[in-house]
């Protein structure tokens, strides 16, 4: 389920672009970025002046940066072609965020945009690893970069523009400590501490895609990096592109761009609460934490675009799968096929997922599948009308109808090797369904390759749409969307059984039965967004939240974002009175209450249940609380405490190791009495007092 971002979907079955950043960077993806950081290190001299303050782990010697903003790049042409579609990727995905651009090299570029040098990115091919230099090392020529899968390409050029690795941080002492006794003799000095006097560095940053996983590099398979608080470890459990991701790395490669002077010198808002000023999408904009409002400078929860609500869809030939609800305005909605399987008698296999919501019949002797049809004849306000040439985001797929694909999408089929003749009525997308023992859909389908960006489409009612690549759904703006899908057999070895060109993401679940086949779809659905707040909390006054409707039952398909900013020099405690959240069977969460406790642009960790019994802290004056509940069941709630606790609440007598509480808060989150600190170095693998 996605809203913005939250989803229950399963991760099984992911590529190596699609992997969990928890499982980034780990031993088997040999990153060798330390056969070139040769200066990473050295204690560079710089001039009285040039270090901006800003306190970030990148590098700010002005000789090793992108002038501009402009980086001119080109490809090996011996480059493979998941490499180079990765590399588009990563640099679709900095740009989007970023005031960076990356032209393709041309003779004159250098000289056309008064770069002040010659230095050209060549994504290169033949390295037996995947690494890049930080910053821009050459004045002339070219500069490689050795790019992986996704996820790593994004890492490489995070180096190329200047950013170091974040366990370099000087900061890191406070959140983790490296077991330099586990690493890999090679890459030993990949987890030195950068010098201040090259970088500008701040408060360690679990998220960043800088980060290594904690057994990168390992010797023996055990941890390299050790979590002070082991809590905090799901922050690394980031997807490629996702927004979190960039979202203090975004911040710290802009810092040399001086947008305030150059590219935004016209902008005069100010960002608050977290957010920063960015270059998003070429736009000039305060860049806030999620949920807030970028329109007033993130001092607002971000609300719903209702203009989406009546927006009409693109007025061109295409059909869509009717969800339960029925089509959505402006479509026939009575075009049915039904199509006998190749049935060879599983009744034990499922026929579709637990959840669906395609209208029709799916059994596993036959299906009829209703169809939405685009009726091209209702237009509806020119101004406000969805346009699929402007809508060049993700990887999904549409039936094709009409004879044509819509502008931007590539067309294919999949023909089924059916049991019986095929039979079909009404407005229908274009296929074959009347040839002996044969079924033939036509789709049209998009890869944009920009999945960090979401769809701007109708959002009033239901729709479905089809995954292309993966079982993984496009986001639409203002909807949640469930993965589902439905299961038929087809001949394996028939002429009749295919599929070709660019068409819907289908599997063969189980290995053993070849035949067997699934395919996925997406069902989105609107939620509501007319809840939650953004909310001062003074001291010794504690603020209480409680969901929708409490201590009733909360609503269904609604987001609710409260925003919780106590002073500046203090720190929030979050406690839960109640919490009653809705939970699966097999422990996944159908609602989910997300806590977002380290700073406003992390995501939080996702909890439900029935009870909660730890004692949240914060890292800083910020707390943020998200409830995403889906369309089905919903339960109390919550009753949460939320007060501000100051460094006298939490101080200690620190005099060398013999420290001792004085503060009012001395137990642990879970409710254990803290350990003297006289006792922390005998009972604690890694404590304060040890550095790391």
């Amino acid at each position: 389920m996605k809203s913005g971002r939250p989803s229950f979907q399963s991760l099984e079955n992911t590529d190596e672009n699609q992997v969990p950043i928890a499982r980034r960077l780990t031993a088997v993806l040999v990153e060798i970025t330390f056969l070139s950081h040769t200066t990473l290190f050295q204690d560079t001299e710089e001039k009285e002046g040039e270090l901006e303050r800003h306190k970030r782990t990148v590098n700010n010697i002005t000789s090793q940066q992108w002038r501009k903003g402009i980086i001119p790049f080109k490809f090996d042409p011996a480059i493979v072609a998941a490499h180079r579609s990765a590399a588009q990727y990563s640099m679709n995905l900095w740009s989007y965020w970023t005031g960076y651009r990356f032209y393709l090299w041309n003779k004159t570029i250098h000289a056309d945009y008064r770069l002040g040098h010659n230095a050209t990115l060549v994504f290169a091919s033949g390295s037996a690893g995947c690494w890049s230099y930080i910053g821009r090392v050459i004045s002339a020529g070219n500069q490689p970069l050795y790019c992986c899968g996704v996820v790593t390409c994004i890492h490489e050029l995070g180096h190329t523009l200047g950013l170091y690795h974040e366990v370099n941080n000087p900061e890191r002492g406070n959140m983790i400590r490296v077991n330099y006794d586990q690493i890999i003799s090679d890459a030993v000095n990949n987890f030195n501490v950068v010098s201040p006097r090259a970088s500008t560095y701040t408060y360690y940053d679990y998220t960043s895609m800088m980060h290594y996983g904690p057994m990168t590099f390992s010797l023996t398979g055990q941890h390299v990096l050790t979590f002070l608080d082991p809590d905090l470890e799901y922050l690394l459990e980031l997807r490629a592109g996702g927004d979190t991701d960039l979202f203090y790395p975004a911040f710290e490669v802009q810092i040399s761009l001086n947008l305030t002077g150059t590219i935004c010198s016209g902008f005069t808002k100010v960002c608050y609460n977290g957010g920063y000023l960015s270059v998003v999408g070429g736009v000039c904009t305060c860049r806030c934490p999620v949920g807030l409002n970028t329109e007033d400078g993130c001092q607002s929860i971000e609300p719903k675009d209702t203009s989406l609500q009546t927006m009409s869809w693109p007025n061109e030939p295409f059909a869509l799968l009717k969800p339960v609800e029925g089509c959505p305005p402006g479509f026939h909605s009575d075009g049915t096929v039904k199509r006998y399987k190749d049935y060879i008698g599983y009744n034990f296999l499922p026929k579709t997922s637990i959840t669906f919501h395609a209208a029709g019949e799916f059994l596993l002797n036959y299906v009829r599948e209703e169809f939405c049809v685009r009726d091209t004849t209702v237009r509806g306000d020119p101004a406000n009308q969805a346009d699929w040439s402007q809508v060049m985001i993700g990887s999904f797929c549409i039936h094709k109808a009409g004879g044509v694909c819509p502008r931007g999408f590539q067309e294919g089929y999949i023909q089924y090797d059916d049991y019986n003749i095929t039979t079909s009525s009404g407005h229908l997308p274009d296929g074959v369904f009347s040839e002996p023992n044969a079924t033939k859909m036509e789709f049209c389908c998009r890869t944009d390759n920009s999945s960090f960006r979401s769809l701007r489409l109708p959002n009033a009612v239901p729709f479905i749409l089809y995954p292309k690549d993966s079982r993984d759904c496009v986001d639409v703006e203002g909807m949640f969307s469930i993965m589902e899908s439905y299961f038929f057999f087809n001949t394996r070895n028939s002429s009749l059984d295919g599929k070709s060109g660019d068409a819907p993401y289908t599997r063969q679940p189980y290995s053993n039965i070849e035949r067997y086949k699934e395919l996925s779809l997406c069902y989105y659905y609107p939620y509501n967004q007319d809840c939650g707040g953004l909310i001062d909390v003074v001291e010794d006054t504690p603020l209480t939240i409680t969901t929708p409707n409490y201590p009733n039952n909360y609503d269904n398909a609604k987001q609710c974002t409260w925003f919780v900013k106590g002073p500046e020099y203090a720190k929030l405690r979050l406690q839960f009175e109640t919490f009653n959240v809705t939970r699966n069977a097999d422990g996944t969460c159908e609602d989910t209450v997300e806590i977002r406790h380290t700073f406003p642009g992390h995501r939080g960790m996702r909890v439900c249940g029935d009870g909660f019994l730890k004692t949240i802290m914060t890292e800083a004056n910020y707390l943020t609380l998200v409830l995403t509940t889906d369309e089905k069941n919903s339960l109390k709630g919550f009753k949460a405490i939320v007060d501000v606790i100051t460094d006298a609440q939490l101080a200690y007598v620190s005099e060398g190791t013999n420290g001792i509480y004085s503060g009012s808060v001395n137990i642990t989150k879970n409710f254990d009495v803290c350990v003297p600190w006289e006792d922390v170095a005998g009972k604690c693998d890694h404590h304060p007092f040890k550095a790391g």
